[in-house]
C-alpha cells in the first residue's frame, strides 16, 4: 500500500487532451485549460472529474473513465500520479477504483496500480472532500483494512511523491520538473545517448531563439550549484547568465548549426552555418543531462 500525500503529489505530455473533464488547481480551486495541464501540474497537485466515457492525456499517459470519475493528478520528480477518488478509471491494460493510484515512472511507459493509503491521504490533504467523495472513499478505506486483515495488502512506508526526504525532493524539483525537462526525460526514456542529443538539440533551439527561461533551464546546475547556496540563489545566478548567453552573440552563431560529432558520452561537435565549428559539452546529473559548455572553436 502506498502513502500519498497531498502536499508532496505531482504528472504529465506537452501535448494534453482532455475531454468531458474539468480540471481545478488543488491549490486555489482555479479551473484551468487543457493546454496548461503540464505546465501546471509540475507546480501543484489538479483535481479532475471526468465524465462517463471522458478521457484525459498528458505527458504520454492516457487514461479513461469507465463512469463519472473524481481523480487527482500529480507529479514528482520520479513518477507521474493519477490516484482515483471517486468512480473508475482505465488505462490501456488495467483499472483503478477509489483508492488506487496509477504510477507511471518518468522513464518509463509501464504503468503500475497500487492501493494508496485513504486515511494518510485525507489528513494530510487540503482539497475540500464533499459527502458524496467521502462516502466512497470509506468504502475503499474498509476494503482496505479488510485485506490488510487477511494478508492480501501489506503496509508501505513507500511516498510515490517523494522519493527522497521532503526536502531533498524540494529541491530535486527546482531543477527537474519544469515541462520543458520533464519532457525531455520522457522522451528519453532512459537511454543517455538519446537524453544527451535531445538535450543538446533543445539548448540550441532555445539559444537561437534567444529564449532565456530555456535556456537556463538546461544549463547544469552543476555550474551554479555551490553546497552552502540556497536553491533561490542558484536558480537566480542560473537565469542571469542564461540572459546573458541569449543576448550575446551567441545566438547568431548557433543558427543554422549542424551535428558533425558526438563522442557518446559528453562532448559534441557542431559546424556553424559560416563553416566554424562550436563544441557543446554535456553531463548527467541526476537522471538528466544537462549543459555543461559552451565554446567556439578557433581556427589552428
Amino acid at each position: 500500500m502506498i502513502a500519498l500525500s497531498s502536499a508532496l503529489l505531482i504528472a504529465f505530455n506537452d501535448v494534453s487532451l482532455a475531454q468531458h473533464a474539468i480540471i481545478q488547481r488543488t491549490d486555489t480551486g482555479e479551473e484551468i485549460a487543457t493546454s496548461e495541464i503540464a505546465r501546471t501540474v509540475t507546480e501543484t497537485g489538479l483535481l479532475a472529474r471526468i465524465d462517463e466515457d471522458g478521457s484525459l492525456a498528458f505527458f504520454s499517459l492516457e487514461f479513461s473513465a469507465v463512469r463519472d470519475s473524481t481523480v487527482y493528478l500529480a507529479a514528482s520528480s520520479e513518477n507521474l500520479i493519477v490516484a482515483v477518488l471517486s468512480g473508475q478509471i482505465a488505462t490501456r491494460d488495467n483499472v483503478a477504483s477509489p483508492g488506487q493510484v496509477f504510477v507511471n515512472p518518468v522513464i518509463s511507459a509501464e504503468v503500475l496500480r497500487f492501493d494508496f493509503d485513504i486515511d494518510a491521504f485525507i489528513g494530510s490533504s487540503s482539497l475540500v472532500i464533499g459527502p458524496e467523495l467521502r462516502a466512497e472513499l470509506e468504502v475503499a478505506r474498509v476494503n482496505q483494512e479488510r485485506k490488510i486483515l487477511w494478508g492480501l495488502l501489506t503496509p508501505s512506508l513507500t511516498n510515490v511523491q517523494a522519493a527522497v526526504l521532503p526536502g531533498a525532493e524540494a529541491l530535486r524539483r527546482s531543477y527537474l520538473l519544469s515541462p520543458e525537462i520533464f519532457e525531455l526525460r520522457r522522451s528519453a526514456a532512459g537511454d543517455p545517448v538519446r537524453l544527451a542529443r535531445l538535450s543538446a538539440e533543445r539548448f540550441l533551439r532555445a539559444l537561437a531563439a534567444r529564449d532565456a527561461e530555456t535556456v537556463s533551464m538546461l544549463l547544469s546546475p552543476t555550474l551554479f550549484k555551490p553546497e552552502e547556496s540556497s536553491t533561490e540563489s542558484w536558480l537566480n545566478a542560473r537565469g542571469n547568465f542564461a540572459r546573458l548567453m541569449a543576448t550575446s552573440d551567441l545566438p547568431t552563431k548557433v543558427v543554422g548549426a549542424r551535428f558533425e560529432s558526438f563522442d557518446g558520452h559528453s562532448e559534441f561537435i557542431l559546424l556553424a552555418a559560416d563553416g566554424s565549428r562550436i563544441r557543446l559539452n554535456v553531463g548527467a546529473y541526476d537522471t538528466m543531462t544537462f549543459i555543461t559548455a559552451l565554446e567556439m572553436q578557433s581556427d589552428e
